[in-house]
């Protein structure tokens, strides 16, 4: 191979090669974009799913405190409410959580397929290009993995009440057997 041919083929591979990487830099732009949108829309139902939450959450706890909890000691109540509360919340909270990560996990196995698509075409490409121009044979190993869930994630439900809880609980357990605190709106 002359100088001059091998000059160029090794010019023609290199300007393909930064093709491939801007494809790259572009995929990596993609995937921040892609996230930042997956987190707004995160947050965006979790502003819009807390109140409906809350409320369904209300109406349980309404229910038990006029059936099973309606001739319970105010100390029994506080205790068994704080216990079933937290208890709902928790379960409210999972669910909730388990029906928004499937919605980010098909949204980032979407984009992952699209990218990876358009990646491996492009080392094709690149692969083709150095056999072609340079007679090298590329070996480039696929991209394997996932995303792991945090092990870290944990529910802070139970912890003890502040002095405002205390204080409303010693309040519930000296008023009158039969009065009745307004509710909030």
């Amino acid at each position: 191979m002359r100088a001059g041919d091998a000059a160029g083929r090794v010019e023609r591979f290199t300007a393909r090669l930064a093709e491939v990487t801007v494809h790259g830099r572009d995929a990596v732009t993609v995937v921040h974009g892609e996230s930042a949108r997956l987190l707004s829309a995160l947050n965006d139902a979790a502003e819009r799913d807390a109140p409906r939450l809350a409320r369904e959450i209300g109406g349980q706890l309404d229910a038990l405190f006029e059936g099973e909890l309606r001739g319970a000691s105010a100390a029994g109540i506080e205790r068994q409410g704080r216990e079933r509360l937290n208890a709902l919340a928790v379960a409210a909270a999972e669910t909730w959580r388990q029906h928004r990560r499937e919605a980010i996990e098909h949204g980032l196995a979407a984009l992952d397929a699209r990218l990876t698509a358009g990646l491996t075409t492009d080392l094709d490409v690149l692969r083709d290009s150095a056999a072609e121009l340079l007679g090298l044979d590329l070996i480039v190993p696929e991209p394997e993995g996932r995303l792991a869930e945090s092990r870290r994630f944990f529910y802070t439900a139970g912890g003890e009440p502040g002095q405002t809880g205390l204080l409303a609980g010693a309040v519930r357990r000296r008023l009158p057997s039969g009065a009745v605190l307004p509710r909030r709106p």
